[in-house]
């Protein structure tokens, strides 16, 4: 028997929408503060899980994601999900959704984002 985890995905519309899905089982409308506090804890989960990882993942390609290199160079690991979420970057994308087009979803647990699919997702 699978395990399901309620989630809320962004609008089909919004860049990036698959890495940005978050478990969300709460009854509150999605809106950007909810969402805000919730994909704090998620990169706060998987940051927590492999800092290490964490750190190798945002520093790989300098070229390609200069933000998430400079995130991941000047910052330490239990910081990034607050300097995540305070660049204009991510802040325009959130600025940006349609939060009554998104939808709540079930998920087996694999299927939620991992670490890699979030920070591909995010315009850094």
């Amino acid at each position: 028997m699978s395990r399901w985890v309620k989630a809320w995905r962004p609008p089909l519309a919004t860049p990036g929408y698959g890495g940005l899905t978050v478990p969300y089982s709460g009854s509150q409308r999605m809106n950007k503060n909810l969402y805000e506090m919730i994909f704090w804890d998620r990169l706060k989960e998987l940051i927590d899980k492999d800092p290490k990882r964490a750190k190798r993942l945002m520093t790989d390609c300098p070229e390609c994601c200069p933000g998430l290199y400079e995130i991941g160079i000047l910052g330490n690991p239990k910081d990034y999900p607050s300097m995540i979420l305070a660049t204009d970057t991510v802040q325009g994308l959130l600025d940006g959704i349609d939060w009554s087009a998104g939808r709540r979803i079930n998920l087996s647990p694999n299927e939620l984002p991992r670490l890699d699919e979030i920070l591909e997702a995010l315009p850094l």
